[in-house]
């Protein structure tokens, strides 16, 4: 973004940048200056944090998620994004990346009801997707002895928007 696109938009105290990058899963949110958009499979940036995208299957249950992860966070640092789409609902949230894992990971995750009698049983989908964009097993998210049941394709995607000057 250069100087006088800032200029133009009242942005007068803010410097140019090279590049930046967000990640979103928003497909409606706009940016100033030339951005590229594209799914995220993976971070190569060993310095960035790891990406979360949750469904959720209503309303609720995505305020509850967001209310925990606000009771949590520090409030300057909290960075968490609510969105709908045709596949439903889901939140995307950074988290640190955990010293076992190979680098920053995008981690989509479900939890579902098993259907089995006690209202709160549920099993967990969920893909994870390393620096290089192979999948990574996530053992801690595995409900033991139940299998994992994700498959590649539907969902949100989250999606990598680099502004660029």
């Amino acid at each position: 973004m250069s100087r006088q696109q800032l200029d133009e938009v009242g942005l007068t105290d803010e410097e140019p940048v090279e590049a930046y990058v967000h990640y979103t899963i928003s497909e409606h949110q706009r940016f100033l200056g030339s951005i590229e958009r594209g799914v995220a499979r993976g971070i190569i940036d060993a310095e960035a944090p790891s990406l979360v995208i949750r469904w959720h299957p209503n309303e609720e249950m995505a305020a509850g998620y967001l209310d925990a992860l606000l009771d949590i966070s520090d409030p300057d640092d909290w960075n968490c994004e609510l969105s709908r789409s045709e596949d439903g609902l889901f939140t995307l949230t950074q988290r640190p990346t955990h010293r076992d894992w190979p680098g920053p990971l995008v981690i989509y995750l479900a939890n579902y009801p098993t259907g089995r009698p006690h209202p709160f049983e549920i099993d967990i989908w969920y893909i994870a997707f390393g620096p290089d964009g192979a999948l990574q097993p996530l053992p801690h998210y595995e409900v033991p002895g139940a299998p994992n049941n994700s498959k590649l394709g539907s969902g949100a995607k989250a999606t990598k928007v680099t502004r660029a000057r």
